[in-house]
């Protein structure tokens, strides 16, 4: 599963950042929503969800958007229809995978989203996120300080029975501290700035009890 599960997000990225120069993905936000909804479809096409329905705002190759969220930004749930005097509908009863995911790298918007993973019940935990340090030292010393309080959040909360997933990724945000106003989307092209090469990877972590596993990295270039 892990190398799946890691091949699936990269390459959701690298669809997300071909379409970047479309017209309905110039900020930030627009593209961060591209890449979840690429993961969504990917990971519903995928054999780690058999017989799942998706529930993710989906966004086309233009930019526009389609409801379909239910309680998380991800969720592969299962459902049972349910019956009263002549009316039927259907009810969610499980989720099998719980995605969350954040491009912006501030501890309180990381708060925010890993909390509610930490209390869903799922059969299945991925938490995508964003990163964005101007060097690859920084991106390795944030890394540390962000998995450490991700085991702890997770031991407070005793969420431990279920795979647990988090998977770091370039946010299509501007490097931090770095002399640049380009996307970190916009420096992954060929032959443009090598100094932000580290910047171009996924890196996917396990997280237990006894603190984080690290599963690999996949390298990804816009198109």
């Amino acid at each position: 599963m892990n190398d799946n599960l890691l091949t699936l997000i990269a390459t959701s990225l690298h669809e997300a950042i071909a379409d970047k120069d479309k017209p309905g993905f110039k900020d930030n936000q627009a593209r961060s929503s591209h890449f979840v909804s690429r993961l969504a479809t990917n990971l519903g096409r995928s054999n780690l969800t058999p017989g799942c329905d998706l529930k993710v705002i989906s966004v086309d190759e233009h930019g526009n958007k389609s409801s379909g969220e239910w309680l998380l930004d991800i969720a592969l749930v299962r459902k049972m229809t349910i019956e009263e005097k002549g009316f039927r509908t259907d009810a969610i009863i499980q989720i099998d995978w719980a995605v969350e995911s954040e491009s912006n790298s501030a501890l309180v918007e990381f708060a925010t989203d890993f909390s509610k993973l930490a209390v869903v019940r799922a059969r299945n935990y991925l938490y995508l996120h964003g990163f964005n340090q101007g060097t690859e030292r920084a991106a390795h010393q944030y890394f540390e300080r962000r998995l450490r309080l991700a085991v702890e959040i997770l031991r407070k909360a005793d969420a431990f029975p279920n795979p647990f997933y988090l998977a770091f990724w370039p946010s299509p945000e501007k490097p931090a501290f770095a002399n640049t106003e380009s996307s970190i989307w916009d420096l992954l092209a060929p032959n443009i700035n090598k100094k932000y090469q580290h910047l171009g990877q996924v890196h996917l972590y396990r997280l237990e009890s006894s603190g984080a596993i690290p599963l690999g990295a996949a390298g990804l270039q816009a198109t």
